[in-house]
């Protein structure tokens, strides 16, 4: 394939997308219900519709492109996102969003844990193979807890609500909620993976790493 081809194949596929999440965030603001759950019920059709349809707009070769392309795209909003963010709006009211991350991750990696081990006594311990008990639980609570900020943040952009206490603690948590799940999740797929350093030369290497980051 060409590349003259193949960046056809990428813009279109990119203006399918646009397409269906203008159309049916529209929709979505009449029930009362924020844009971006327009943009999530079309991922999730084109998700269940059958491969054969979907590399009819999506071909595989155009896929990696239009991942970068999302990425960058989220990248990009994030930071406008906390550019705008008027911190001084956070002033005495650390703790709260420290309070609300710390019952936001830790509730639902909670539930999740417990979930995870429901599932293993089961019937689902057979499925848990090589990876053993410990792994899959962290897995399964982490996967469970993590939040999505910028889902976050385009709802309480749409709202107005980014200049006002309620929404810079509300983005302020998810942030620290979203960093501590991922490095936990990373940590859970290191202690599975066994071609992975340990996990305690996993946890010394992210210590450095957040020193330096820090």
């Amino acid at each position: 394939m060409n590349t003259e081809h193949l960046a056809v194949e990428v813009f279109l596929g990119a203006g399918v997308v646009l397409a269906l999440t203008s159309a049916v965030s529209p929709l979505c603001r009449r029930v009362g219900q924020p844009a971006v759950v327009g943009h999530i019920l079309v991922g999730l059709v084109l998700g269940l519709l059958p491969d054969r349809v979907v590399h009819r707009v999506f071909p595989v070769d155009a896929l990696p492109f239009l991942t970068v392309i999302a990425q960058v795209g989220v990248l990009l909003f994030l930071f406008a996102v906390g550019y705008a963010l008027d911190l001084r709006v956070l002033r005495g009211r650390a703790r709260g969003a420290v309070a609300v991350s710390v019952g936001g991750l830790g509730l639902p990696l909670v539930f999740g844990g417990l979930l995870a081990l429901t599932l293993i006594h089961t019937g689902f311990g057979a499925a848990v193979g090589t990876v053993g008990r410990a792994s899959f639980v962290e897995f399964v609570a982490v996967a469970l807890a993590i939040t999505a900020v910028p889902v976050l943040a385009l709802i309480i952009q749409e709202r107005g609500m980014e200049s006002t206490p309620t929404g810079v603690v509300a983005i302020t948590a998810a942030a620290i909620m979203d960093l501590a799940g991922w490095l936990l999740l990373a940590m859970a797929v290191a202690a599975a993976t066994p071609s992975y350093r340990s996990l305690p030369m996993t946890a010394l290497l992210l210590a450095i790493y957040l020193a330096v980051l820090v």
